[in-house]
């Protein structure tokens, strides 16, 4: 039978320490989500669903009798902190919203020109269409006696980087992408060029190619090394050690 563990934060103060989570999730999120499970003992899924996510996500306030004065003075800074966050994002969603058809000054609109998905340039300059870090899509391909090829055993379409992919070819080579944002991992591939003969692909222009030997793709010059399986997906140990990123 499937067995979830939930590992409860320390206190520090009364006050819960999140870690390296407080940099994926807003710190008021974690506070809510720590207070919805206090005191329970099971969780029966799908059943608890709506309840616990209407705890963490909804408007109504928790009440403030019930908690301790330190920690109702956390969450209400950390709902403001999440405010300030949720501003700055409508700001920079504004700024690329897209007017329209039937806006009466629609060509009184600029048109910033920006670019979809190039990973060099600096994000004020990139269309965006979602939130989050800054990533380079990485094609995945295998090194076998054979030469690369899409999978590890050598099986699949035959894969020559020396020759402009066709129409299968790209959609078996975008099949096989992965967006990384790692920074070391990031900095290491924008410092590469992709197959000169991908710059004519609208779906790989921008993408970077990652070869690897025996689930094995070492970065020469960095102390990353990227590992691939069925399993675990892609994987990114830093000096032996797993930088805490699974993709």
């Amino acid at each position: 039978m499937p067995r979830l563990f939930i590992v409860e934060p320390e206190l520090a103060g009364g006050i819960p320490g999140f870690g390296s989570d407080a940099y994926v999730y807003e710190r008021y999120v974690l506070l809510r989500s720590y207070l919805a499970l206090q005191g329970r003992r099971s969780l029966t899924l799908p059943a608890d669903t709506e309840s616990l996510i209407e705890t963490v996500y909804g408007e109504e306030e928790l009440p403030a009798e019930a908690l301790p004065p330190e920690l109702r003075e956390e969450l209400a800074q950390a709902l403001q902190e999440l405010e300030r966050h949720q501003e700055k994002d409508v700001f920079q969603a504004r700024e690329k919203l897209v007017p329209a058809c039937d806006t009466d000054d629609l060509l009184g609109f600029r048109s910033l020109g920006l670019e979809e998905d190039n990973p060099e340039l600096h994000r004020a300059f990139q269309a965006l269409t979602r939130l989050g870090p800054p990533g380079v899509s990485l094609v995945c391909l295998h090194r076998t006696a054979e030469g690369v090829a899409l999978e590890p055993d050598g099986s699949g379409l035959a894969i020559d980087l020396e020759e402009q992919p066709d129409d299968q070819a790209t959609r078996n080579l975008a099949q096989r992408t992965i967006k990384v944002t790692n920074w070391g991992v990031l900095e290491h591939f924008l410092g590469q060029r992709p197959p000169s003969l991908w710059k004519h692909s609208p779906a790989l222009r921008f993408h970077r190619l990652a070869v690897f030997d025996g689930g094995v793709c070492a970065l020469e010059g960095t102390p990353y090394v990227l590992r691939l399986t069925r399993e675990l997906g892609l994987e990114i140990d830093k000096e032996g050690g797993v930088d805490e990123d699974h993709v």
